[in-house]
């Protein structure tokens, strides 16, 4: 199974395949553990850093929503509601691949299925340790991206924030009464990689590029024709050329 292109795990899922372990092969760590599969130790302790972290509002789960172990079946209940001592079902509690990626690279580790297309292909051609660097960089970029709205909102503090403002950050947290996904994707990835290119760090022949690799990492269930709509729009450099950058 192509796991690179999932746009979102379940907990044992995540766990297994940071631990070099594949769920079609084993469906759990405790699996893993019984049958005595290498790396089943690293697959328990991920599993028990995704739910702990989880539960501590550090890691957001799959449309907010956890399923937590009741009797006869798990019950689904919102983030916002959930018991810190409860515990988690992992097979049916999802994560986002973007988020994945967040989480994992705060924790310093870049596993190779989160890997979008560049990383991988620096990851075949160059080796891993420069393609975890990359992974490093872009996650750094896109967490920017990620709070640049908070930023503007608290760096004027005496003023009232203006009305447009604040219907657009409802767009960008999901919450808009006239929610458009697309909208608020090509906002994001506006903003990601505008911070990016204010780095240096813009890779494409036009920032058209990064937005498609933006997209790949954060919108992956995208089809192709979506995510050139996005490209297009959100491009902001029509000539092709790498623009001017730190100005």
């Amino acid at each position: 199974m192509g796991w690179h292109t999932m746009p979102s795990y379940s907990i044992n899922e995540a766990a297994l395949l940071i631990a070099e372990l594949d769920p079609s092969e084993v469906e759990s760590p405790e699996s893993a553990k019984r049958l005595n599969y290498d790396g089943w130790e690293s697959a328990i302790s991920w599993n028990k850093a995704i739910s702990e972290g989880m539960k501590a509002k550090e890691l957001e789960p799959y449309h907010r929503a956890v399923f937590v172990e009741a009797d006869p079946v798990s019950q689904r209940v919102d983030v916002e509601t959930l018991d810190y001592w409860a515990d988690l079902d992992c097979s049916k509690t999802k994560i986002s691949r973007s988020e994945l990626r967040r989480w994992t690279s705060l924790h310093d580790s870049a596993p190779v299925f989160l890997f979008n297309a560049q990383e991988r292909a620096i990851n075949e051609n160059m080796g891993y340790e420069a393609a975890k660097a990359k992974f490093f960089r872009n996650e750094a970029a896109a967490d920017e991206g990620r709070q640049v709205s908070d930023e503007a909102v608290s760096a004027s503090p005496v003023f009232e924030t203006p009305p447009d403002l604040l219907e657009i950050q409802k767009l960008l947290d999901g919450k808009h009464v006239h929610q458009a996904e697309q909208l608020a994707l090509a906002l994001k990835a506006w903003l990601g990689v505008s911070h990016l290119y204010k780095q240096n760090l813009g890779s494409a022949a036009s920032p058209k590029g990064d937005v498609v690799e933006w997209l790949n990492d954060n919108a992956s269930e995208l089809g192709k024709t979506q995510q050139e709509r996005i490209a297009s729009l959100v491009n902001w450099d029509k000539s092709g050329g790498r623009p001017t950058t730190g100005k």
